[in-house]
């Protein structure tokens, strides 16, 4: 039985083979070679363009983001009850230090529709809130309102307010007395009027629909916020969940600009495929100028994956050429942009290493139809510079007056 050695050393005594014929086909070769090396280097010149412009374009727009201002490592919020399931589920975690559960309730109140956010009482601590006047809420029936809220309403300390919520075509309504004018030092529930997270619930027969998650270590906010997105299922607890962290702004920022960017991505894939079908043209034209050289190789004893490791290491040769080619063109072109326009680039090792994949698939594809073409053609079909047939066994083929190449 032939093992994975086997077929490793041969095949690297059929590349020690045909590597001199590589190298003098590029010597003789030198146009239609060029033309490979050409279409290879302008696409890797723009897919490295794009790429560098897309990612300075992106670390821009994420450093004029700020990070949101949170009580927790991360607050996970959802269109319906979270349940206990969730809530016990993320407890257990081993990453998570506390789970602080909330309620957010849109209601119709004295002072007009707005959202008002139920807390647990570790949240409303005097450290906790910014007060202009009065104290936090900290029983059921009171209320913290927003000093610029309060003002429009013509409110203060000591007034009672209205609450009311519409829910599956009934009214719930509640009054709360306002105990302290001020808002909570995290921005991203400034604003908005605060309760106690129990009296809100009562009030209104509500359950938590948010959850201030704190985790053990910073480096684990990927695990907890990886762990809440995946709980997915059928039931309504898992309905409408969303995971915000800090950094939720920056990572909304980078997927608006890779929406804006997705045309140039097209472009750039369409740049690689018209490549292709250059290269295609010229390694085909090249297979039709050189039948009766492949047919002498193959009457001297080259076999099919001779002559194939031949074709792929002349085109892998030209890529490669292309391809440093394309970088230096490309490493030129960003300095130049950056010192002498006002555009920013970022190179990156992600970008020139795609950059090099996509030239080896550009040159393995356009390959493909003159090495098929070469594996089946017969000696005395390259020798005769005959027509030749991908089916070799097709009525044309053996007709031989139309078709083919």
């Amino acid at each position: 039985m032939v093992g994975p050695g086997s077929n490793l050393r041969a095949n690297w005594e059929r590349l020690r083979v045909v590597r001199p014929l590589a190298l003098r086909s590029l010597r003789t070769r030198w146009t239609g070679n060029g033309l490979i090396a050409l279409a290879v280097a302008l696409s890797v010149t723009v897919f490295i363009l794009f790429s560098a412009y897309f990612a300075a374009t992106q670390q821009a727009v994420a450093r004029r983001v700020k990070p949101l201002d949170l009580p927790g490592d991360l607050v996970v919020r959802s269109t319906a009850p979270l349940g206990g399931g969730v809530l016990t589920a993320l407890a257990r975690q081993a990453d998570v230090r506390t789970v602080r559960p909330a309620v957010s309730a849109r209601l119709l109140t004295t002072f007009g529709e707005t959202d008002v956010l139920g807390l647990d009482p570790a949240l409303l601590a005097s450290n906790q809130v910014t007060l202009t006047a009065g104290r936090a809420p900290a029983a059921a029936g009171e209320i913290m309102l927003p000093a610029e809220t309060a003002a429009r309403a013509g409110l203060k300390p000591g007034d009672v307010v209205g609450l009311s919520r519409v829910a599956d075509g009934q009214v719930t309504g509640a009054q709360a007395v306002v105990v302290g004018l001020g808002q909570s030092r995290f921005g991203y529930f400034a604003g908005q009027a605060l309760m106690a997270a129990d009296g809100l619930m009562t009030a209104f027969a509500l359950e938590p629909n948010v959850a201030v998650v704190q985790a053990d270590e910073a480096d684990n906010v990927f695990k907890v916020q990886r762990f809440v997105e995946n709980l997915t299922g059928s039931g309504a607890a898992t309905a409408g969940l969303r995971v915000v962290t800090a950094r939720s702004p920056e990572t909304m920022a980078r997927s608006l600009v890779g929406g804006v960017f997705s045309s140039g991505r097209l472009a750039v894939l369409l740049a690689y495929i018209f490549a292709t079908l250059g290269v295609l043209n010229v390694i085909l034209l090249s297979f039709l100028q050189r039948k009766r050289p492949l047919g002498v190789l193959k009457a001297l004893g080259f076999d099919n994956d001779d002559l194939q490791a031949y074709l792929l290491l002349e085109g892998t040769l030209m890529a490669v050429i292309g391809l440093l080619a394309g970088m230096i063109a490309s490493g030129v072109l960003i300095r130049a942009f950056n010192r002498y326009t006002a555009s920013s680039f970022l190179a990156s090792a992600g970008s020139v290493v795609t950059a090099a994949v996509l030239s080896l698939a550009l040159l393995y594809v356009a390959s493909w139809l003159p090495i098929t073409l070469t594996r089946r053609a017969s000696v005395n079909a390259l020798l005769q510079n005959r027509r030749v047939y991908l089916d070799s066994t097709s009525a044309c083929a053996q007709c031989g007056r139309c078709g083919g190449f």
